[in-house]
């Protein structure tokens, strides 16, 4: 299923892009703690959502934010500083200027 999304993530049409964003963010949270997904499944998501966080449009960029937070990696050091995505919210919480995009 995540797989089928991820490329949806990429659509022309918004509502599309907010959906697909929206359904794997609930999927993504509503996985147990012990879950494991395969690495490249890890990749594509984490890259498609990443690239998400620049939308045009506020309630994609949320949506995409949502999955990426536990998505989140601190490493053999407990230390997020290093992690993709932390580095991706970092630079979207200093430049975007919608409140609902940045509470996530």
């Amino acid at each position: 299923l995540l797989c089928w999304l991820s490329p949806m993530t990429r659509a022309n049409e918004k509502s599309v892009r907010f959906r697909a964003c929206q359904l794997i963010a609930g999927v993504v949270n509503n996985l147990s703690a012990d879950v494991e997904l395969a690495d490249d499944l890890l990749e594509v998501i984490s890259t498609s959502m990443r690239s998400r966080l620049r939308d045009k449009v506020p309630q994609v960029r949320a949506q995409a934010a949502r999955a990426l937070a536990r998505l989140q990696e601190a490493g053999d050091e407990e230390d997020f500083s290093g992690d993709a995505i932390t580095i991706a919210f970092k630079e979207m919480i200093g430049a975007d200027r919608n409140k609902e995009v940045r509470k996530i």
